[in-house]
């Protein structure tokens, strides 16, 4: 105590000079509109390095975001390069993409919709870059939609928050198996239906894609939030599924290409012929 005293005593003169000078130019700027204007120009230039750096962080911190999205990717694919037993280093060679299950297109949002009944998203990209109606549209995070309709430069999807959307979904530790649908309401929330048994499920179990011609098998969709304690309706559990991907912030996303879906179309076609 003794000691702030002290300090106090020594900086006296520092806390008068500042105070004064408060005094002096509060009274400066009310003296008149030309010097009002002055001190307000120079603030502005004091203050614009300031505001450069406070922009410059605000992109870094973005930058930091994108780049966890990036890497979260990364990790997915090459989890199911080795699943393939196909190495990095052959990732790129020459047609092995024929060979593989899925193609990826980048796509940027254009107009996206998180608050009505039945969201859609523009995006980017058409058919003069490859995409097509019926394909699936992820995130780095986890599943975001399906292609409606596209023309040569633009392509609408339907987002997974849409009431016309639904996936056959399962999770990923116990393997339950249930239908995933919006129900409209919170944009970060998804309903997983059609569950005939949750004893061995628990909050934080993951869920992913199943049976889907549209995504790679297994592609994450979100996490089971609530819904354990709700009785069952008609021999079914509905769980609530926080989902992965942020409709709010979605920026990029890849359209996914099932490079086998002309071959699997002409085999159902003749499959319903004979």
């Amino acid at each position: 105590m003794q000691n702030l005293i002290k300090f106090l005593i020594n900086t006296i003169h520092i806390f008068l000079f500042v105070l004064l000078l408060g005094i002096c130019i509060f009274f400066i700027y009310n003296s008149s509109a030309y010097k009002q204007w002055a001190l307000n120009a120079f603030s502005k230039e004091i203050g614009a390095p300031v505001f450069a750096v406070r922009s410059s962080i605000n992109k870094y911190l973005h930058l930091s975001y994108d780049n966890k999205l990036l890497t979260e990717q990364n990790k997915y694919l090459l989890n199911k390069l080795a699943n393939q037993s196909i190495s990095p280093s052959q990732a790129g060679s020459s047609g092995l993409a024929d060979s593989l299950m899925f193609s990826y297109y980048s796509a940027k949002v254009l107009e996206n919709t998180i608050n009505k009944q039945n969201n859609v998203m523009i995006l980017d990209k058409g058919s003069r870059s490859g995409i097509n109606a019926d394909m699936g549209v992820i995130s780095p995070l986890g599943i975001v939609g399906v292609i409606k309709d596209v023309s040569p430069n633009f392509s609408i999807a339907i987002s997974l928050l849409n009431s016309k959307f639904s996936i056959s979904a399962k999770t990923s530790r116990t393997g339950n198996t249930g239908v995933l649908e919006w129900n409209g309401k919170n944009y970060k929330y998804a309903q997983l239906g059609n569950i005939t048994n949750i004893e061995d499920i628990q909050i934080g179990d993951t869920i992913v894609t199943q049976y889907s011609l549209l995504f790679p098998s297994d592609y994450p969709i979100g996490v089971i939030s609530g819904g354990l304690s709700n009785n069952a309706i008609g021999g079914y559990y509905t769980l609530q599924v926080r989902l992965l991907t942020n409709f709010e912030k979605l920026d990029h996303v890849y359209v996914v290409k099932n490079n086998f879906n002309d071959e699997i179309h002409d085999m159902k076609e003749r499959s319903n012929n004979e």
